[in-house]
């Protein structure tokens, strides 16, 4: 996670005066969840170049084959859970993004491209399915399963989508107070190594195009004033 209030604290000080006058919660709010969404379809972008590399023979998995730079970023929303099962069909968590894998009590369940290739292997004699050796088809947004007498124990691995961003504040004498007590509070779901990228995007957003030096050493001189504070007398 990163702090929403850091970025949003940031994003108002080193802009300049006109903006920060211009520039309220709520707009704050939607430019720090756009350019969240893109930060994060920049990943999903990355990770269909390595599905291709997969699909073409190179080996090893989708997240694998994403470049490192990112692996770490991505692999943040990177979980699991337990899929649900409503006869014939199992579905996936609200909040899935990308399957990773999906198992039968620690065996993996293959994915079938399409349904003729599902009711072949299901239908064949010498390829029919069993327990230890399980079938799926993805259908929207559930799955089938074969053999049939699987109806439980299904989990699965996958990318989840970003929470959004929310800045709550209370308003104090008509001064928009940060108040992390709210209901509706929600930092910034992502990465921490991300934030410069945030504070960045959110500025050029605004018209100011700032280095990522000029944010590290922004940071760091406000660490120094905090702690001078901290420590005076």
């Amino acid at each position: 996670m990163i702090s929403i209030d850091l970025v949003y604290q940031t994003v108002k000080t080193l802009a300049n005066t006109d903006v920060r006058g211009n520039a309220k919660p709520d707009e704050m709010r939607l430019l720090i969840n756009l350019v969240v969404d893109e930060i994060i379809e920049n990943y999903f972008s990355e990770l269909e170049k390595a599905i291709n590399r997969v699909n073409r023979g190179y080996g090893g998995t989708a997240l694998e084959n994403i470049p490192k730079r990112i692996r770490e970023k991505v692999l943040y929303f990177l979980t699991e859970d337990t899929m649900t099962f409503t006869t014939p069909y199992f579905t996936f968590p609200n909040n899935y993004r990308y399957i990773d894998s999906i198992t039968f009590n620690d065996i993996d369940i293959e994915e079938c491209k399409n349904m003729r290739e599902f009711k072949s292997i299901v239908n064949l004699q010498d390829t029919t399915p069993t327990e230890s050796y399980p079938i799926y088809i993805q259908l929207g947004d559930k799955i089938k399963v074969a053999p049939s007498t699987i109806n439980e124990n299904v989990f699965i691995s996958y990318l989840r989508s970003h929470l959004i961003a929310k800045w709550s504040f209370t308003e104090v004498l008509g001064n928009e107070v940060f108040n992390p007590s709210a209901n509706d509070f929600q930092d910034i779901d992502l990465h921490s190594s991300e934030l410069s990228n945030v504070i960045l995007k959110t500025l050029l957003k605004l018209g100011i195009s700032l280095k990522e030096s000029d944010i590290v050493q922004y940071m760091t001189q406000n660490e120094q004033i905090e702690y001078a504070k901290t420590n005076q007398g």
